[in-house]
């Protein structure tokens, strides 16, 4: 966002990309004859995957007064501790105002600037929190250091991916050998109808030589479909060709991350979803929606999102994951049965909880046995 001057009559050419917004909202310790939110809008005009901005001052001071909110009523510190009267907000209360303000001021999050020390008004905490959500995103930076601040952006503008190319195997590098070893195959996946085996040695990929691992993904990942054709080697020296089919399976965040901007990835999925026309990639953004919203504990919410979501059949990322999902937020909204009958089904299945593992199997069993220890009690 940038703001410019204009006379009336004036004509301005205005061309740009739509960006989920998040409005200023409040500010804490600031009050040194200055608006430090206009600073942070400032400073964080780079930003390309959202937008933070500031209302006018009379426009924000009717909307807190409307709430009975004052000024400094979302003060968060670096370390995600309420500063001030803050403390006093409630879960429940941040929730149902960031949905209020957020529309009101036709954003998609609210954002709040915090000064930490009275006196220093260059070092400041930003908080961002998605409309109807109560756990926020806290980032610190040095206005008067840029390199914190182009860190910040670089930060919230981590490109979020929802389809990766995938035949289906696992591969390591083993020191004196000349080229990946697959150490495991999914069952009925590209890699496994094409015939390879665990302990085969991938020599080169696309009539490329293969030296490592991140070579061999790097070569599946330059197709966005079709397939890849692989010259191994197997245990017993032999080699052959083989072209096993590259798949488009899911990625999903992860949903214990506390690294993870979570209100920014949000808002973002969010905006990414209205723009998608592929159902394949609108199944993947809206599961990448659930997980989001499960690490919010916006359980209803999360469940909404699952209902929509059909994956097909395949290694990784699956049905199955999508059954654990479910379970868990059945679980956490009460429904026993709903929970029971979709952990089971999670259990059943061979798929992982994002790309890199765990397989929900594991997980979805030791929910169920949780489950039956709840009720013996």
């Amino acid at each position: 966002m940038r703001r410019v001057d204009a006379k009336a009559g004036q004509r301005i050419d205005v061309s740009g990309a739509l960006r989920p917004a998040f409005a200023l909202v409040s500010s804490t310790q600031t009050s040194l004859n200055t608006d430090l939110r206009i600073a942070v809008e400032k400073a964080f005009e780079p930003l390309r995957s959202i937008a933070v901005f500031a209302p006018p001052a009379d426009a924000l001071d009717a909307a807190l007064k409307a709430e009975k909110l004052p000024p400094d009523w979302l003060g968060y510190d670096a370390n995600r501790r309420p500063v001030g009267v803050s403390a006093e907000v409630t879960a429940a209360m941040r929730r149902d105002l960031s949905a209020k303000l957020a529309k009101a001021f036709d954003a998609q999050g609210i954002a709040a600037v915090t000064a930490p020390i009275a006196t220093n008004r260059s070092r400041i905490v930003l908080t961002l929190l998605g409309a109807g959500i109560a756990e926020p995103d806290i980032i610190e930076v040095n206005l008067d250091q840029q390199d914190t601040v182009a860190n910040a952006v670089a930060q919230f503008d981590q490109a979020l991916s929802f389809l990766a190319p995938s035949i289906g195997l696992t591969a390591i590098d083993v020191a004196d050998l000349a080229g990946p070893v697959i150490v495991a195959i999914d069952a009925n996946g590209p890699a496994a109808q094409a015939g390879l085996q665990p302990g085969d040695t991938v020599v080169a990929a696309d009539g490329k030589p293969v030296a490592s691992a991140t070579d061999l993904l790097n070569a599946v990942a330059a197709h966005g479909g079709g397939s890849v054709a692989l010259d191994v080697k197997d245990r017993a020296g032999a080699q052959k060709r083989v072209e096993p089919k590259v798949l488009m399976r899911p990625r999903v965040i992860g949903i214990s991350d506390q690294t993870m901007f979570v209100n920014r990835t949000l808002v973002a999925l969010r905006a990414r979803l209205s723009e998608a026309k592929d159902p394949s990639e609108q199944a993947a953004i809206r599961l990448n929606l659930a997980a989001a919203l499960v690490r919010l504990e916006s359980w209803s919410d999360a469940r909404r999102e699952l209902e929509q979501v059909t994956l097909t059949d395949g290694p990784g990322v699956g049905t199955g994951t999508v059954q654990y999902l479910m379970g868990l937020c059945s679980a956490k909204l009460g429904n026993r049965v709903e929970a029971e009958t979709a952990l089971k089904a999670a259990a059943a299945s061979n798929n992982l909880l994002t790309e890199d593992g765990p397989p929900v199997k594991e997980l979805a069993e030791a929910r169920l046995a949780e489950l039956a220890g709840n009720v013996r009690r």
